[in-house]
């Protein structure tokens, strides 16, 4: 995987640091399980966020997880 920034799109998650940080973890990890089969898309940490990558593609794929992900970023807002 080529992690030239014009190549992805990252979403900020959540917190290394969050309270529930394993049971955000777990829950990112359920949907990274089920988009990878979409397409090309990893969970990456730096600085101590959480990001959802999602890699571009020429087959369009890129869009159908980044639109999944817009409209299901919420799930990670609750707290202990």
């Amino acid at each position: 995987m080529n992690d030239n920034a014009d190549d992805f799109f990252d979403y900020n998650v959540f917190s290394f640091y969050d309270d529930v940080f394993i049971e955000k973890y777990a829950l990112l990890s359920a949907m990274w399980t089920k988009l990878a089969h979409i397409g090309q898309c990893k969970i990456h940490i730096s600085q101590g966020e959480v990001f959802f990558r999602v890699f571009s593609d020429e087959k369009g794929r890129c869009h159908a997880i980044r639109s999944y992900m817009e409209s299901n970023l919420h799930v990670f807002t609750f707290e202990k």
